[in-house]
């Protein structure tokens, strides 16, 4: 049997935080290995990893997408029901 898909909900920056941090560890990359794989400097990645709340989001996409993870918008009443 196929193991269910991860995946992760996103309403604070701390969330968003842990996700980033959960996903470099999870496939054993340094903050500089990773800021160098999503093309952004340490210290972007650095306070992405410690939550601030205001990031550009064309870097926080980058991140992302350097870990394999794709954001999802969904409307509340879809997560209410999961």
């Amino acid at each position: 049997m196929p193991a269910e898909p991860q995946f992760f909900v996103w309403r604070t920056s701390a969330e968003l935080a842990e996700a980033v941090v959960n996903g470099r560890q999870a496939i054993g990359l340094t903050q500089v290995e990773l800021a160098r794989r999503a093309r952004v400097g340490r210290k972007f990645l650095f306070q992405l990893e410690h939550g601030k709340p205001t990031l550009r989001v064309d870097k926080v996409l980058a991140v992302l997408q350097a870990l394999e993870l794709v954001p999802l918008v969904l409307p509340v009443s879809v997560i209410a029901a999961m």
